[in-house]
């Protein structure tokens, strides 16, 4: 039971966000957009303030959401660009 819902929260999360215009500049896309949104999302459900917070958030929990979720070729350590 937990993972069909697990399937249907990914699908209608994907359904929601799928369609938004990637403004990034294409040689520059390191992660998927889809994948940022989601690390954002949830660091920010979790109490992340600014950016910085949502990074941390990534780091501490990089290994479960790999495993759980990400497709990140360069692991969610380095989702959010810090230039």
């Amino acid at each position: 039971m937990l993972l069909w819902r697990h399937n249907t929260i990914d699908s209608m999360f994907i359904e929601s966000f799928n369609s938004l215009e990637n403004p990034r500049v294409e040689h520059t896309k390191k992660h998927l957009l889809l994948d940022i949104i989601a690390l954002s999302l949830m660091a920010t459900m979790s109490g992340a303030q600014c950016y910085t917070e949502i990074e941390l958030f990534g780091e501490i929990h990089n290994d479960w959401l790999m495993l759980k979720y990400w497709a990140a070729p360069q692991g969610l350590a380095n989702l959010i660009d810090k230039n």
